[in-house]
């Protein structure tokens, strides 16, 4: 949906995206792998890319659009968090992963689209965390499956989930479920703080932008309208409702017309300042 100049680009960011960071949070994955990843970033920010394509377009991106390094340097730090199966005790704690996670490569996004203002790139940072959060409660069963636990411990034990003992035999209890459902509720938070900046961005982006934002939205209603059980194999969405999103997003909604008033997003000044 993007215009091509933008989708060319984004493509280049998605790729290292999917290259350095993919590789670095995969399970087992080598702490020096990690560690030689994070050169070839910084190399490519220097300007002195390795001799591969993938590294010579990350490294003419970041001339071109000007990208500071801690966009990637905070998403690789995250990717380490999960190569190492770090766990989060509180809420506060899973929202700090949720800003290196996908606050900032959707900051990263944002810039290589041309917005340069504070509170739009504060917008873009609750874009990804709100996508981050609605995965973390999606992949549930998935990351179980792996041994892992991504739900705030402190809400599990709330819920009277005996953590420990469900990660050994994974199943949707009720407690689990209603974990499931307080960081949809948080994640939904997060992407309605996004439709007041995209009257800051091109006309040109904000269909895509949009699109986005309601395809995560409609995956949170997906998995409330089944229970919230995300242990268990669930169907997808459908693909027309998914098509309806994304013709809804060629109008702008009622919430694009008020004003910004939201600070920063959680745990994401460090980011925002350095950028």
């Amino acid at each position: 949906m993007l215009p091509g100049d933008a989708r060319d680009s984004l493509i280049v960011l998605g790729a290292a995206n999917a290259v350095f960071l993919d590789e670095a949070r995969r399970e087992g994955v080598d702490p020096d792998t990690i560690e030689q990843l994070a050169r070839r970033v910084l190399a490519a920010f220097d300007g002195a890319p390795e001799d591969r394509p993938l590294d010579r377009a990350l490294a003419r991106l970041v001339r071109d659009e000007e990208l500071p390094s801690v966009v990637f340097d905070a998403a690789l730090e995250a990717a380490r968090w999960d190569a190492s199966g770090r766990r989060y005790a509180t809420i506060e704690n899973l929202l700090d992963y949720a800003v290196r996670a996908g606050g900032a490569p959707a900051i990263a996004a944002a810039l290589v689209l041309g917005a340069r203002a504070r509170d739009v790139l504060s917008r873009a940072s609750d874009l990804g965390i709100g996508v981050t959060l609605t995965m973390i409660a999606r992949d549930v069963g998935k990351h179980a499956r792996a041994g892992r636990v991504l739900l705030p411990l402190e809400w599990l034990e709330e819920a009277g989930v005996d953590v420990d003992a469900w990660i050994s035999r994974p199943h949707a209890t009720t407690g689990v479920r209603a974990v499931v459902e307080r960081v949809l509720n948080m994640a939904a938070g997060f992407l309605q703080r996004v439709d007041p900046g995209l009257v800051a961005i091109s006309p040109r982006f904000r269909p895509s932008v949009r699109a986005l934002r309601y395809t995560y939205s409609l995956e949170a209603a997906w998995i409330a309208e089944n229970g919230y059980d995300t242990v268990e194999e669930a169907k997808p969405v459908p693909m027309v409702r998914r098509a309806s999103v994304v013709l809804r997003s060629l109008r702008a909604a009622g919430r694009e017309r008020v004003q910004i008033p939201e600070p920063p997003s959680a745990g994401a000044e460090f980011i925002l300042d350095r950028v």
